[in-house]
């Protein structure tokens, strides 16, 4: 598929597992000459980097390109991964393409972005997509305590808490009226890695402690740290953030239903519209990091964003966020019953 003309933005993804396959409207006439399905995501896997959607809202001349590597996560995070992703991203410069995000794995893949530095001509900017998404995650946690009716702060448990997005997101938190417990690899790396936002919280490598929190925020698929009923309490709302998910749907219709399961990270943009079907359950939705991508494009921020952003970039997305008209929404099985909470932006 051909964009009309040289995208603002585009924004660089890969399939999550094999049905975004066949999500791929351009994919269409190689799944007919496939034999069979296996034939077809084998042959999928080995096509170059490839614009899978056009992003547009409304008659704004802003627009993006969805591009996608052909490789699924595992492989995302190989040498062979970067490799594809740097390509993507050349293919995107040479295009004339002036903003460029990444999306799921290929921040981890390439250092938050780090590595793809030296690959960028003047006046490309670059960003992960982890400010804006700590900002809207951030916005979530707040709602989700508002559904709680709590009468005293909420304890918000914090796993993968020293990631690009976590540790920004403790930061934000750190600034609100929450009662924080963040979850690490180790207590050292936590108490290393989050500076002055540890002291003033409970930390643990122990994913068992999570049975006071109120809250939990996921930010990690690592199996390491694989989210279980057994260490969540009745009444508790989980706000499943990782991309690929943490909690599998398989997984998560065997959880109890009195524990609430919802998709943060994810936002409403005004006029939004993506060619590309990402499965979600509204597609008028998308994701906190592609709105991020449009954020730098549409403010015009020449600045790389790339291994973990700065609390200050976090905080301006939030408010250009607000000026466009762009909302977070919660989701999971329970959201449409639960009571909107609307959006604000904390001091």
């Amino acid at each position: 598929m051909m964009v009309r003309r040289t995208p603002t933005f585009a924004f660089i993804v890969h399939p999550r597992d094999e049905q975004d396959f066949f999500r791929a409207r351009c994919l269409t006439l190689l799944r007919d000459l496939s034999t069979d399905d296996q034939e077809f995501v084998c042959r999928a896997c080995k096509c170059p980097p490839t614009v899978v959607g056009e992003i547009v809202f409304g008659f704004s001349p802003f627009r993006g390109a969805l591009v996608s590597i052909g490789f699924l996560p595992k492989q995302v995070v190989t040498a062979k991964g970067r490799a594809e992703i740097t390509r993507a991203v050349q293919m995107m410069v040479e295009q004339g393409v002036r903003v460029i995000g990444l999306g799921a794995l290929t921040s981890s893949a390439t250092d938050g972005g780090r590595s793809l530095i030296d690959e960028l001509p003047r006046g490309v900017t670059l960003t992960n997509g982890n400010a804006y998404t700590a900002a809207v995650l951030r916005e979530n946690v707040t709602s989700a305590a508002a559904m709680l009716s709590l009468d005293r702060p909420p304890r918000v448990g914090i796993v993968g808490s020293t990631g690009s997005v976590g540790s920004v997101l403790s930061a934000l938190l750190a600034k609100d009226d929450v009662d924080l417990l963040l979850i690490g690899r180790t207590v050292r790396k936590v108490r290393e890695l989050l500076g002055s936002v540890a002291p003033a919280a409970r930390v643990s490598d122990c994913l068992g402690e999570l049975i006071t929190a109120d809250v939990i925020v996921v930010l990690t698929n690592d199996p390491s740290a694989q989210l279980t009923p057994e260490v969540v309490r009745a009444g508790c709302i989980v706000i499943e953030a990782a991309e690929p998910p943490n909690i599998s749907s398989d997984a998560e219709r065997t959880w109890p239903g009195d524990i609430k399961i919802l998709r943060g990270g994810r936002v409403r943009i005004p006029n939004y519209r993506c060619t590309y079907d990402f499965g979600l359950p509204d597609p008028t939705e998308t994701y906190a990091c592609l709105a991020e991508t449009y954020l730098f494009a549409r403010d015009g921020i020449r600045e790389h964003s790339v291994g973990t952003p700065r609390v200050q970039l976090a905080e301006r997305l939030a408010r250009a966020a607000v000026r466009q008209g762009i909302r977070p929404s919660l989701f999971g099985a329970d959201a449409r019953r639960m009571m909107p909470v609307p959006a604000s932006v904390s001091s």
